[in-house]
C-alpha cells in the first residue's frame, strides 16, 4: 500500500510493508504531518547507503523524524535488513523498506540496530543478455539505473539478501541479481547471472 501526501509543494511517500507491523491507522497517518515532520522531508543528502540489520529482540521502532518525541510510522522486526544513508549519535536515518529514523542502540546500550559485516566480493556476469541494474533491492519496486554486459566484472558492497526468492546484491549503484526463476515452469532450475570470482 503506498500513501502519498502532498502538502505546501512537499511530498511525502509512505509504503506499508505487508512484513513490518505499521503504528498507525489510516486515520492517524495525517497527524505526522505536523510543522516538525514538513521541515524533514526535504531531509539533506547522506552518504552512500549501508546495510544495517534489526537485531533487538523487539524489532526497531521508525519514526517521523530524528526526534525521538516525532510521531511513530511503524516497527521493523528483527531479522530485517536496512539501507542507512546517515548516522547521528545513536540515530540512523533509513531510506528503505522504509523512510524514516531508527536508534541503534537504547541508552543503556541495548543494540537495536547494527551494521551488517560485509566483506566486499567480485562477480563476473556469465548471463549472455547480461544483468539490469536497479536503484532498489526489490526488482518489482524500483527503476532501472544501467545493463551490465556480459563478461564484465563487478564488485559488491553488501550482503546478499532474498527479494521474491531471487538473490540480489548491492552495488555502489544499485541492486542486481545473482539468479532468476527458470522461464519454463516445468524446469527447476534456477538461471545464473552472476558467477562469484574467488
Amino acid at each position: 500500500i503506498s500513501l502519498n501526501f502532498h502538502n505546501s509543494n512537499r511530498f511525502l511517500r509512505f509504503t506499508q510493508n505487508p512484513s513490518l507491523e505499521p503504528a498507525h491507522t489510516m486515520g492517524n497517518i495525517s497527524a505526522c504531518l505536523s510543522d516538525e515532520t514538513e521541515s524533514n522531508l526535504n531531509w539533506p543528502p547522506g552518504g552512500i547507503p549501508e546495510q544495517y540489520r534489526v537485531v533487538g529482540r523487539s524489532g526497531a521502532t521508525i519514526r517521523i523524524s530524528e526526534n525521538l518525541d516525532s510521531p511513530i510510522l511503524l516497527t521493523i522486526p528483527a531479522g530485517k535488513i536496512l539501507q542507512v544513508d546517515m548516522v547521528k549519535g545513536r540515530r540512523c536515518r533509513i531510506i528503505e523498506p522504509v523512510q524514516g529514523w531508527g536508534s541503534t542502540s537504547t541508552e543503556k546500550g541495548y543494540v537495536i540496530i547494527e551494521k551488517c559485516n560485509i566483506e566486499n566480493s567480485k562477480y563476473k556476469v556469465v548471463f549472455r543478455e547480461g544483468v539490469v541494474v536497479r536503484n532498489g533491492s526489490d526488482p518489482n519496486n524500483s527503476e532501472i539505473v544501467r545493463l551490465i554486459p556480459f563478461g564484465e566484472v563487478v564488485e559488491s558492497i553488501g550482503e546478499i539478501t532474498i527479494v521474491n526468492d531471487v538473490k540480489r546484491v548491492q552495488l555502489s549503484d544499485g541492486w542486481i541479481s545473482m539468479t532468476r526463476p527458470p522461464l519454463d515452469e516445468q524446469d527447476d532450475k534456477e538461471i545464473v547471472l552472476l558467477e562469484k570470482i574467488e
